[in-house]
């Protein structure tokens, strides 16, 4: 299962075995306050904190599974990297992001033939691959990965101290416990 798989698991769980619909999340007013000659300081905020409480029903996964395609042009021969989603398993067995992505390849095509992962190379391999490549090919790849699939909620809450209102976007499991 991918990373997001496991978190939304994980939230409906959690909101079927305690028969709580509703997670309590406290959020932190950073508002700058004005000091009393009227000037903002911002070194000073509100603070205030506040109570949010949203129903696991408003919580929506992002769903986007398609794959990646990085083509790459190697002594005027076109090849194809393919990179999947991250597997949970994955993430708990890699110790840094680059590992993360490199894991990730799942096939590499050239000219007729195609290589997979596990089958025809490795981790090392991948590494060597993800290390080869231009600054624009790895733009693509960490563009795909900032835009998997996750856990999000939006919504405005004033603050019941200051007035401000604001925008809260939130994102992924730990932003909700």
């Amino acid at each position: 299962l991918t990373t997001y798989d496991i978190e939304y698991l994980y939230l409906q769980l959690y909101s079927n075995s305690t028969a709580e619909k509703n997670i309590r999340s406290k959020f932190i007013c950073n508002n700058p306050i004005a000091n009393p000659a009227g000037d903002i300081d911002l070194t000073k905020t509100c603070g205030k904190e506040l109570n949010l409480n949203i129903n696991v029903n408003d919580i929506k996964l992002t769903v986007d599974k398609k794959e990646l395609n990085v083509e790459k042009l190697n002594e005027g021969q076109k090849i194809i990297l393919t990179f999947k989603h991250p597997t949970f398993k994955a993430t708990l067995e890699t110790d840094n992001e680059f590992d993360s992505i490199a894991s990730c390849l799942s096939t590499i095509t050239s000219a007729d033939t195609i290589f997979h992962r596990d089958n025809d190379f490795d981790l090392e391999y991948s590494k060597t691959v993800i290390d080869s490549l231009t600054f624009e090919e790895l733009d693509q790849i960490n563009k795909f990965y900032k835009d998997l699939p996750k856990l999000s909620y939006s919504t405005q809450m004033k603050c019941t101290s200051c007035g401000k209102v604001h925008d809260l976007n939130l994102e992924g499991l730990k932003d909700f416990f």
